[in-house]
């Protein structure tokens, strides 16, 4: 899953293939887009994955993980990034969607 603001919702939910922009995050983070397998309601979301308030107001769920790496450490558990920016394509091939979700984060199924 990947957490965002209002605009970043917008712009990325806007298009039919997912892109998700790298950045270089607070923390000492490597520049790249980050991603979590941890519902918002996991204990300790917040401090678990340092994703400030206003950035978990939405959310985008997809499957698999293709082209995503663990982060270093214990949090590569649960924390994967890519170092450039993520597509999630829209195909609804053999296989169906990676997309499963895209909205509000407390209304996940």
């Amino acid at each position: 899953m990947h957490f965002t603001d209002d605009a970043s919702y917008k712009a990325i939910s806007s298009q039919k293939d997912w892109k998700f922009l790298a950045s270089l995050p607070p923390g000492g983070n490597e520049f790249g887009a980050y991603f979590t397998t941890l519902p918002p309601d996991a204990p300790r979301f917040s401090a678990r994955t340092r994703i400030p308030k206003d950035k978990q107001i939405y959310a985008f769920a997809f499957t698999g993980h293709q082209g995503l790496q663990p982060k270093a450490g214990g949090k590569g558990a649960y924390i994967f990034w890519a170092p450039t920016d993520y597509l999630v394509v829209d195909s609804a091939g053999l296989n169906g969607t990676r997309q499963q979700y895209h909205g509000v984060s407390e209304a996940l199924p």
